[in-house]
């Protein structure tokens, strides 16, 4: 059974996801470029703010993160299934 993240809980866990992703491929300056951000602006979407939705896609589509995965980290678990990406 999934249980759902109050708001606090859901902001942090997001915000941990989108630091492991970038640490994966990119530095923070790398991240800023790439999502055409200010100097310095990058690292506020790792300690406290969410990544606004319109940077989403574009972070996933340089991080190769899954966009579900993002939001809730259950990818991974939905395409453990039989290989195939179905359960």
């Amino acid at each position: 059974m999934v249980e759902w993240a109050n708001r606090a809980s859901f902001a942090s866990q997001f915000i941990t996801r989108v630091k492991s992703a970038r640490v994966e491929s990119f530095s923070e300056v790398e991240m800023e470029t790439l999502l055409g951000l200010p100097k310095g602006s990058y690292k506020d979407y790792e300690t406290h703010r969410l990544l606004p939705h319109h940077l989403i896609l574009r972070f996933c589509l340089f991080t190769g993160l899954d966009v579900v995965e993002l939001f809730g980290g259950y990818a991974r678990a939905l395409h453990r299934g039989n290989g195939d990406g179905r359960k």
